[in-house]
């Protein structure tokens, strides 16, 4: 009898609790990692066409 194998990845911001099936379908159980808290965001300029190697100041 021939197998197959599927693969199913959690986010990188989540941990596997479980898995279990339902007939024929398998159902991943996965929750957020509580202790990843988002502190701050960086936020990068939209780059331009300019040249931009100048400081914004020299423009």
């Amino acid at each position: 009898m021939k197998r197959n194998e599927i693969r199913v990845e959690v986010p990188a911001d989540c941990r596997l609790v479980g898995v279990r099936t339902d007939g024929d379908v398998a159902v991943i159980i996965y929750e957020p990692i509580q202790s990843v808290r988002q502190i701050g965001f960086i936020h990068y300029p939209e780059p331009n066409d300019e040249n931009e190697d100048e400081p914004d100041n020299k423009k």
